[in-house]
């Protein structure tokens, strides 16, 4: 035991949390690379997850003090992986354990060629000015920043394509590398079918504008540089009989971009772009994640607080299939969005002091939560009285599909504490926006 536990103690300093030793960068040029402070708006960020490269526990071991970066160039998306650390272990010291090869564990799943050297992607670097983005320009807009007291004011512009761009598809294998770092569980599309739809979102900035050595002020160049800073795919589904429900799959906004509305920017670039296609029916959403959903509420209530359908005083008169027709052919949002779009507004204009107005919501919401629930007993109920199944067996379906009165009580609240939490959150963004 005294043994072991020597072991562990001498290799634990070899043990590392790869969220933490792993770091990516965008650069625009070198003078980035040899001085990190000169751009205080790209500086390096960590991954979000790493088990889909180095297993659950998301650890590496063989090194002493490690450092991976992975280096990207700002708009084409030229890598290179840099490693650093003080010690590895040796097998003999280990008993024959090797240290993990982590540079080409990251290469392997990432699936694209990468810069070999510091000094290829040095060259890489001088040819960013070169890159022009992919596709058509739907959306410019301008974000105010404040950066270590510096009001900064930047621009952005969304284009979208699709794989028959010419050269694009080679694009979107770099682009598509991000989503293993944000996205638990994610797999590559099959980029082939050219029913995908690319939205992708990039900063234009003018090529002396390294924000941290500016008065904020670009001069008036033509020339811009280009920063990638996120994506959305979309794939048009067929609706029966001859109409298309996109449906939004992948959506990644780059953490040194996100809280500042970028994601609502983007998220609404696609609404326009199909809101007016008579062929479209709805838009829907693959999987959404939970900060996609607070995304997709707040632009989806945004929108809906604008149509007189959505009114206050219409609000109170509850939740009818008009207001789903009217979500659906102005915004083309589907019915169980619309639903949860309405109870998001008719919580922003119940007065919560009103003791009997906000118990009718309380007991609203609480209704529609419970409803699955309901559903299952009137399912067993129906059972029971065509006697299909033996009285033991349906006594066993009860007790592992039914809670008790106290526990069903107990997990409403608890639902409806956490939505209202969720609606919350929602209903101050609003009034900000």
């Amino acid at each position: 035991m005294a043994s072991s536990s020597l072991i562990r103690n001498r290799f634990e300093p070899f043990v590392a949390n790869a969220n933490e030793v792993v770091a990516i960068q965008l650069l625009f040029n070198e003078k980035q690379l040899d001085d990190e402070s000169c751009d205080i708006s790209l500086k390096e960020f960590n991954p979000e997850f790493t088990h889909q490269f180095f297993g659950d526990n998301e650890s590496v071991f063989g090194y002493k003090d490690l450092k991976v970066k992975l280096y990207y160039s700002a708009a084409k998306l030229n890598c290179f992986l840099d490693i650093k650390y003080k010690e590895k272990v040796s097998k003999d010291e280990t008993n024959g354990i090797e240290a993990d090869e982590v540079l080409k564990t990251i290469a392997d799943k990432l699936e694209i060629q990468m810069c070999q050297s510091m000094n290829d992607f040095r060259l890489q670097l001088s040819k960013e000015s070169q890159f022009k983005p992919y596709g058509q320009l739907i959306k410019s807009f301008t974000i105010d920043y404040k950066i270590e007291d510096k009001q900064i004011t930047r621009q952005f512009e969304i284009y979208m394509t699709d794989i028959l761009n010419p050269g694009f598809d080679a694009y979107h294998q770099k682009m598509q590398t991000f989503l293993w770092w944000f996205i638990d569980a994610v797999s590559y599309i099959d980029a082939d079918d050219d029913r995908w739809q690319y939205f992708v979102v990039y900063e234009k900035r003018s090529p002396n504008l390294l924000l941290g050595q500016t008065n904020g002020h670009s001069n008036c160049s033509d020339d811009y540089l280009y920063c990638f800073v996120g994506y959305a795919t979309v794939y048009r589904y067929y609706a029966y009989p001859q109409r298309i429900r996109p449906r939004i799959s992948q959506f990644l906004i780059l953490p040194p971009f996100q809280r500042c509305g970028i994601g609502s920017a983007l998220l609404q670039a696609i609404y326009d772009n199909y809101m007016s296609d008579g062929d479209v029916y709805d838009i829907t959403v693959e999987d959404p994640s939970e900060s996609f959903t607070r995304i997709r509420d707040f632009v989806d209530a945004k929108n809906c607080q604008k149509l007189e359908a959505f009114s206050a005083d219409k609000l109170k008169l509850g939740w009818n299939e008009e207001l789903a027709k009217v979500a659906q052919s102005c915004l083309k949002i589907n019915r169980r969005q619309s639903r949860r779009v309405y109870e998001i507004l008719r919580f922003r204009n119940t007065n919560r002091s009103n003791d009997e107005e906000y118990k009718s919501f309380r007991l609203y919401v609480k209704q529609r939560l419970n409803a699955p629930l309901r559903k299952q007993m009137i399912d067993i109920q129906k059972l029971e009285k065509n006697k299909k199944f033996p009285e033991q067996e349906l006594e066993l379906i009860k007790q592992t599909t039914i809670p008790t009165l106290e526990s069903r009580i107990d997990l409403l609240d608890k639902q409806y504490k956490e939505l209202e939490d969720e609606y919350q959150h929602i209903i101050e963004r609003l009034a900000k926006s």
